[in-house]
C-alpha cells in the first residue's frame, strides 16, 4: 500500500479478508456436515431442511471445539486453512473450465 495505486487495492483486500475467513469457516462446517450425513448413510439428495440441520450441527461442533483452551485455537486455524484451500481449489477448477470433481466418485465409493 506504499504506492498510490496500491492503496485502493490494499484497502479492498483488507475489507474482503473477514469475508474470506467467514467463507472458509462455513466451507469447513459444510464439509463436516456433509461427511456426517454420509456417515449416517443419508441419501445423496437430502432435503434442504436436513442439509441445514447437518450444517447447524457442524457449526455447533466447531464452536464447541473452539472452546478447548489451546488445542481449540489450533484446530480452528486448521479449519480455516482447509476451508479457504477448498475455495481456492474450487475457484481454480472453475477458472480452468474443469467440472468440479465429486469426491465420492473420485474415491470409488
Amino acid at each position: 500500500m506504499i504506492t498510490v495505486i496500491g492503496i485502493p487495492i490494499g484497502l479492498g483486500l483488507l475489507a474482503l479478508y473477514p469475508v474470506l475467513l467467514l467463507l472458509g469457516y462455513l466451507a469447513t462446517a459444510f464439509f463436516i456436515g456433509r461427511e456426517a450425513a454420509n456417515a449416517m448413510h443419508q441419501p445423496k439428495d437430502v432435503t434442504l431442511g436436513k442439509q441445514i440441520a447437518f450444517l447447524a450441527g457442524a457449526l455447533l461442533l466447531l464452536t464447541i471445539v473452539a472452546m478447548i483452551p489451546v488445542l481449540g485455537g489450533l484446530l480452528m486455524f486448521l479449519a480455516l486453512v482447509i476451508g479457504i484451500g477448498g475455495w481456492a481449489v474450487w475457484l481454480y477448477q472453475r477458472y480452468r473450465g474443469e467440472a468440479p470433481r465429486d469426491t465420492d466418485a473420485a474415491a470409488g465409493v
